[in-house]
């Protein structure tokens, strides 16, 4: 059983509605409703609804919810507040607000989604895929890095990137690079260069299961890898799991890429710094075959589905110089 590595015991759905009455969330002798939510590896997540007060209470675990061990610093839940806080400044209403942080017990209370938003993940392993939804993202991704370059006064809350080793370059880059070693010094050199950046505020998770959406409106969840870093990654982040999805759904790969067209596009129309199709198509290739060798796989490929993307992925990194447009054809 995971448990937290300080502070106050893991919570549990019957402790939810004491709880947030004694943090003043709650008030009143409302009838208290109470469910799990799933989906997530790295902490115990509910929603609880109360008369008119719905919230989500996310509580971050020590070892994540994985077959191989796997720990993380808790505390990064407090990056996570600040995070959403300074999102939800630069582009209102895209992200939930944050309604109470304890930080003795790493417990993050948020508003509660609207009933009308649909998981996007959901939404595309259906085949329900539009690229206006991948536009958007595109400008909203942009938006937040635009707002945050050169930024020295965000070095302070984050600067830190050792949620960002512990969840992101530990298990997507180093555990890889042990299982094969032929590639090796190519992760490592494209692992330290991230570690290097501290361009922009980066989300670190972006992610289609991270992403809520319902007309022209999208929610986006999950900054608890959030970093001073890089901007590529969340570029890169979000592009293979398009590709994983295109490995799962072969009939559906040219829409698939023309949602990672339409995200790129409608990120270089706003945001000024260019991209580097090189550097970004070699982190895609890594992600690709972190999602198959990784710590976290991904739940949804077959065994032939990730035989392909491992050959596709140690294929492009073997390559001198490799573009995402690259990776779409050998797809």
């Amino acid at each position: 059983m995971t448990g937290l590595r300080t502070g106050g015991s893991r919570l549990h759905p019957a402790d939810l509605a004491g709880y947030l009455a004694g943090r003043g969330v709650l008030a009143g002798l409302d009838a208290v409703d109470v469910s799990v939510l799933s989906g997530g590896v790295s902490a115990d997540v509910f929603a609880v609804q109360s008369g008119d007060v719905g919230v989500v209470v996310k509580q971050a675990l020590d070892q994540l919810k994985v077959a191989a061990t796997w720990q993380a610093d808790p505390g990064r839940v407090i990056v996570e507040a600040d995070a959403l806080r300074l999102a939800g400044t630069i582009a209102p209403g895209s992200v939930p607000a944050v309604r109470d942080l304890d930080p003795e017990r790493y417990t993050l209370v948020m508003e509660r989604a609207p009933e009308d938003l649909r998981n996007w993940r959901d939404d595309l392993l259906a085949g329900h895929i539009a690229a206006d939804i991948a536009a958007r993202l595109g400008a909203l991704v942009a938006t937040w890095h635009s707002a945050t370059t050169d930024r020295s006064d965000l070095a302070e809350r984050f600067g830190d990137k050792t949620g960002f080793v512990e969840l992101r370059i530990e298990p997507f880059y180093r555990s890889v690079a042990r299982k094969h070693p032929a590639l090796q010094s190519r992760l490592s050199a494209l692992s330290e260069r991230l570690l290097a950046s501290q361009v922009c505020l980066v989300h670190g998770d972006f992610s289609p299961k991270n992403i809520l959406t319902s007309g022209a409106r999208e929610w986006v969840l999950d900054w608890e890898v959030a970093h001073l870093g890089d901007p590529v990654f969340d570029l890169a982040f979000l592009l293979t799991h398009l590709i994983t999805k295109a490995l799962h759904r072969p009939e559906s790969a040219t829409a698939f890429r023309a949602l990672a067209d339409a995200f790129l596009a409608a990120y270089r129309g706003t945001v000024a710094r260019p991209i580097e199709l090189p550097y970004l198509g070699a982190q895609v290739a890594a992600l690709v075959l972190a999602r198959v060798d990784g710590t976290s796989p991904v739940g949804y490929l077959d065994e032939p589905a990730r035989q392909r993307a491992r050959r596709i992925a140690t294929a492009a990194l073997a390559a001198a110089q490799i573009t995402p447009d690259n990776i779409w054809e050998m797809l």
